[in-house]
C-alpha cells in the first residue's frame, strides 16, 4: 500500500483523497505561478508534493514557496524535497497570515490549496478562505480544486472573480477554481 494511500485512509478528513492528483490537474493548479518573475508562492494542504514539484518547475529561480502541512508523515516527505526556494511550515491553513507576518512577508502572489475544504467545518473553511484573501497582493490568485462544480459559490462570497476550469483528466474529474483578489 502506497504512503498516500495509508494516510487517506487514516486521515481521510484532512487528506481528502485516496489518490495523489493527476499530471493534468497539477499543471492546472500550478498555471497561475509566473516563471518569468519573482513570487511568493502559498500551498496549503501540499500532502506527499505531488503538486509541490510542479510549483518548483514552473516557478522563478529567485521566488520562495511557502508550504503549510500539518501530517507528521508528509512533513517528513516534504523536507526531503532538495529545493532551497521550499520552506515547510507545520501549521494549520487558517494561521496563514499570522505566519506569513512572523515570517515578515507582507503578502503572497498566488495561494494554492489542495485542502478538502468540503469536509471541514463551515466556520473552518470559511476562515482558510478569509484568510488566503487577506494574505494575497492585488491582483493576487488563489487556486482551489474540488470534485464539485457547485461549491463555487464559497469562493464568490469572498473573491472579486471566480474562473473555474474542469480537468477531465483526473480521476475523479476536477474543478479548479482560480480566485483573483482585485
Amino acid at each position: 500500500m502506497s504512503s498516500f494511500l495509508k494516510e487517506a485512509i487514516t486521515n481521510l478528513k484532512t487528506v481528502g483523497s485516496v489518490k495523489p492528483s493527476s499530471p493534468n490537474l497539477c499543471r492546472a493548479m500550478a498555471s497561475r505561478v509566473n516563471p518569468r518573475v519573482p513570487q511568493t508562492i502559498v500551498e496549503l494542504g501540499p500532502g506527499e508534493g505531488t503538486i509541490t514539484h510542479y510549483l518548483l518547475r514552473r516557478m522563478h529561480p529567485a521566488s520562495h514557496l511557502l508550504v503549510f502541512e500539518i501530517n507528521q508523515h508528509f512533513i517528513e516527505e516534504l523536507h526531503e524535497i532538495n529545493d532551497s526556494r521550499i520552506m515547510v511550515i507545520k501549521e494549520s491553513a487558517e494561521n496563514l497570515q499570522k505566519q506569513l507576518k512572523q515570517l515578515r512577508i507582507n503578502e503572497a502572489d498566488v495561494i494554492v490549496s489542495s485542502l478538502p475544504l468540503v469536509l471541514f467545518e463551515k466556520e473552518l473553511s470559511q476562515q482558510i478562505i478569509d484568510a488566503s484573501y487577506g494574505a494575497l497582493k492585488k491582483g493576487g490568485v488563489f487556486v482551489q480544486f474540488h470534485y464539485s462544480y457547485l461549491n463555487k459559490k464559497m469562493y464568490e462570497r469572498s473573491f472579486d472573480r471566480v474562473h473555474v476550469k474542469f480537468v477531465l483528466g483526473n480521476l475523479p474529474p476536477a474543478f479548479v477554481f482560480y480566485c483573483r483578489k482585485t
